[in-house]
């Protein structure tokens, strides 16, 4: 029963992660908005959306944009930390995978920023997800489930919110 529990939490969190389309939660929105704004036309040479009432404060999103972010996170630590916390081994190998994949994309983050404070943060929040993908493939064998859930969802949380401390920094 628990393998059928598992796997049915394996696809819905690789659903989550890679089927759901960005533009669908309107995040994108604000930099649609951006992109445009101020933006000269090739052909009348006249500005695009020059009109005043058009001009709003973008870069910000909304209490309840912010929220839906964390809940969606917290989702997915809690997802990814049960899988880790389990036996079979496709519960660790997914967690370390995904593991990898966030410290690698920290890395290719850490390149695009402008301060040098910010790019050695980046890089030791993608040192510690390297880490945490270590400790699910090789080292979270001899812990209890509880203990090894506990591990990677604090961890999760603080890797994750660092880099958003980071990012606010600027």
């Amino acid at each position: 029963m628990k393998t059928k529990i598992d796997q049915l939490i394996l696809r819905f969190l690789l659903l989550t992660v890679f089927v759901i389309p960005v533009d669908s939660l309107e995040a994108g929105d604000e930099f649609k908005q951006r992109s445009n704004h101020g933006a000269v036309d090739g052909k009348s040479g006249t500005r695009n959306g020059s009109d005043n009432s058009e001009t709003q404060v973008l870069g910000q999103s909304s209490v309840l944009e912010e929220l839906g972010y964390i809940l969606a996170m917290e989702t997915i630590f809690v997802g990814m930390s049960y899988l880790a916390s389990r036996k079979q081994v496709y519960g660790p190998i997914a967690t370390a995978g995904f593991d990898l994949f966030m410290g690698f994309s920290g890395l290719n983050n850490a390149s695009y920023q402008e301060a040098r404070i910010h790019e050695v943060g980046h890089y030791l929040i993608s040192a510690g997800f390297f880490a945490k993908s270590l400790y699910n493939f090789k080292l979270s064998k001899d812990q209890s489930q509880k203990t090894r859930f506990l591990i990677n969802f604090t961890a999760y949380n603080i890797l994750v919110f660092t880099g958003y401390f980071l990012d606010s920094l600027r």
